[in-house]
């Protein structure tokens, strides 16, 4: 099993980088989707918070939106190369729990209409 760890450690820090790096416009993007889609139906509130959820994200990522783009300029971000990496990495897990937060948010307020529809 220590083959199987060591292969996960050495994997996810790339992963999760390369998910920040696309969560740079993905986020944006998805949030506004999925509120759209909320608008257009009865759910204006749920709307508000996908809204407000991506509001939050955007608001955690905007420092490691900063550090990455420091280290792209050439300012030096880090010791290493390795700097710049690990701020697309935290960005990558803000993505992350973006994206699980607003399929848990649908996921709820489906079951929901699905119960008060049974109602």
């Amino acid at each position: 099993m220590q083959g199987a760890e060591f292969v996960v450690i050495q994997v996810l820090p790339w992963i999760l980088g390369g998910l920040g790096l696309f969560g740079l416009g993905a986020l944006p993007l998805r949030a506004y989707a999925l509120a759209r889609e909320a608008w257009r139906t009865t759910a204006k509130v749920r709307a508000l918070l996908i809204v407000a959820l991506a509001l939050l994200a955007s608001a955690l990522a905007a420092p490691f939106v900063w550090g990455l783009c420091r280290c792209l300029w050439g300012e030096g971000c880090s010791a290493t190369r390795a700097g710049g990496w690990l701020n697309a990495m935290f960005m990558g897990a803000l993505y992350l729990g973006f994206e699980l937060a607003a399929w848990l948010l649908c996921r709820l307020w489906r079951i929901r209409a699905r119960v008060q529809a049974a109602a």
